[in-house]
């Protein structure tokens, strides 16, 4: 059995540089190729996405490389193979992300059990209700899995009970967030009522912590190298959801070397 990074490593250096890479896209093998480049390259946390037909919570770039996957015969086995097979050469958390119907169809204890022997630390499913997560969390307890909470900008009560209960950290996932408006929160103070957190980065972060002190983590999709910097400073992290499929697109199996460049570059403005 390999054995998992707790995810709390991710954030022993400060701020944490997070991937995801859609597993399958452009192969499996490829897949377990980027994974060790990445982790060379000083990533601190990668999650890898199990390709789904329906994948709702994805923009085009990550949609499309889900579609590419699936059709290049991508399964949740192979997926379970592969990440095993380089689990033991990896020094930082994996986690896996997936949707609902794929963990349901596996069964719950076979699918976290597989995820245990695998390594995998922490589980993101973005279409599974907060209210409805006790049977799953139950489950992932029984195999030392951390199920992590997504959350978007809601009420202080919404954001502050979903605080109390997270684990590993919280997922933030916004569009609205993303860019530009992430850090030009000055207008987004003067326009918004406050009692509404909605929409303004520094009061949802100021509600969870208030309830848990517990690592942020912003969901990217998109903007320039200089902004996600910005955006970052504002956070304990940022998952950078959109780059690498873009980038797989471009290069193919080649793509490894332009996925570390960019990683590299990320870091420097962070610093």
């Amino acid at each position: 059995m390999s054995k998992a990074v707790a995810i709390e490593k991710a954030f022993e250096k400060g701020k944490a540089i997070m991937v995801l890479l859609t597993a399958g896209d452009p192969s499996i093998e490829d897949t377990g190729k980027f994974i060790i480049e990445l982790d060379r390259a000083g990533v601190d946390l990668i999650e890898i996405g199990i390709p789904f037909s329906d994948p709702v919570a994805e923009n085009a770039d990550t949609q499309a490389a889900n579609i590419r996957a699936i059709e290049a015969g991508a399964n949740t086995d192979l997926i379970f193979d592969m990440i095993s097979s380089v689990r033991d050469e990896i020094t930082v958390p994996l986690v896996l992300k997936t949707y609902l119907n794929p963990a349901f169809y596996y069964g719950y204890e076979n699918f976290c059990k597989k995820c245990s022997e695998a390594g995998i630390s922490g589980l993101i499913i973005p279409d599974m209700p907060f209210e409805e997560r006790d049977e799953l969390a139950q489950v992932c307890e029984k195999f030392s899995i951390t199920l992590i909470s997504t959350a978007a900008p809601a009420n202080k009560s919404r954001i502050a009970k979903l605080s109390k209960e997270a684990e590993g950290f919280i997922y933030l996932s916004a569009p609205a967030l993303n860019t530009q408006a992430v850090i030009d929160e000055d207008r987004l103070e003067s326009e918004q009522n406050s009692s509404d957190i909605q929409g303004t980065l520094s009061r949802i972060i100021s509600c969870v912590k208030e309830e848990k002190q517990i690592p942020v983590v912003l969901c990217v999709r998109e903007g320039s190298l200089p902004v996600i910097a910005q955006a970052a400073s504002k956070v304990d992290g940022v998952m950078l959801e959109n780059f690498a499929s873009s980038i797989i697109y471009e290069y193919k199996s080649e793509a490894g070397k332009a996925l570390c460049e960019y990683v590299y570059e990320l870091r420097k403005l962070m610093e």
